[in-house]
């Protein structure tokens, strides 16, 4: 009985991740009426590609060294949502987040940049030189995350890494940050969506460490609480630990008037250990609110 109950639990975790999947449609800027998807035009011999690094992992940190072997033009296009292999397996492959629409004249030999991000954090940046294979087409929720950055390309390049890195390596929704949040709110709800779990309400950055692309250490939590207050009072916010320990106190004490709240807030959380904690705002004694986020 417990092994059908697991069965049919299993199934239904399935089904629904199939919902979330196909509720989503993969799409190119691209006319593929006109274009030939790169790795197609390699193993038919219309071309001849080598693939390198330009050293880093963001952005236009790849070139691409075409040749033609027909002789006719060769519309090719590389495609947001490929994954460029590394040869190094130490170092990272590189998921392509801007389709790049190439026209080779018959017999042309042509260098181009091609933009895109790590997408495996636990290996090495690649180094100038480093060679790739042009690998094929990533996993459906890579390719997803990548159509949808190729469609949004002013999000700066630190954003597209960490959502990239969200679904490559199931970082934190709450890496995700930027100075201007409206900027990325799409984005962070697309991921939410795709990965089938709630929004966070704070995100994160993380400390910098020379030898590691993602150190995995927060330093900073940002977000914002909205209350309401019915009172006259003094209000105090604070952090706490699960064992119900004060981590920090953001304000104490503070004089409020009747009116609701948006208290927008950043705290250094780089001497926090990895845990739950709980945002607590009290009207006096009592708790008013009570808020979670997780290192």
């Amino acid at each position: 009985m417990m092994k059908i109950k697991s069965l049919v639990y299993f199934i239904s975790i399935l089904a629904v991740v199939f919902t979330i999947l196909t509720s989503f449609t993969l799409k190119t800027s691209v006319n593929t009426k006109k274009y030939l998807s790169v790795e197609k035009a390699i193993k038919a011999g219309l071309i001849e590609a080598k693939i390198v690094s330009k050293g880093g992992h963001t952005g236009y940190c790849m070139v691409a060294k075409l040749k033609s072997r027909c002789a006719k033009d060769t519309f090719i296009y590389f495609e947001a949502g490929r994954r460029l292999k590394s040869v190094d397996s130490t170092k990272q492959d590189i998921l392509i987040t801007q389709d790049q629409p190439i026209t080779l004249f018959s017999g042309e030999e042509k260098t181009v940049n091609i933009y895109g991000f790590c997408c495996q954090s636990h290996r090495g940046s690649p180094v100038v030189g480093g060679k790739f294979e042009v690998g094929k087409m990533a996993d459906t929720p890579l390719v997803l995350i990548a159509q949808f950055c190729n469609k949004k390309r002013k999000l700066p390049a630190n954003v597209v890494q960490n959502a990239v890195w969200t679904i490559s390596d199931n970082h934190s929704l709450a890496s995700v940050h930027n100075d201007d949040m409206e900027e990325i709110n799409e984005l962070r709800n697309y991921i939410a969506q795709l990965k089938g779990i709630q929004l966070t309400w704070y995100t994160l950055t993380y400390q910098k460490d020379n030898s590691l692309l993602f150190s995995n250490k927060p330093e900073k939590l940002f977000g914002e609480i909205k209350y309401y207050l019915p009172n006259n009072t003094y209000a105090t916010l604070a952090v706490f630990d699960s064992r119900g320990n004060i981590m920090n106190v953001v304000f104490e004490d503070v004089p409020h008037n009747p009116d609701t709240y948006n208290y927008a807030f950043s705290l250094d959380v780089s001497d926090f250990p990895k845990g739950k904690y709980y945002i607590r705002l009290f009207d006096g004694v009592q708790k008013k609110l009570e808020k979670v986020f997780e290192l």
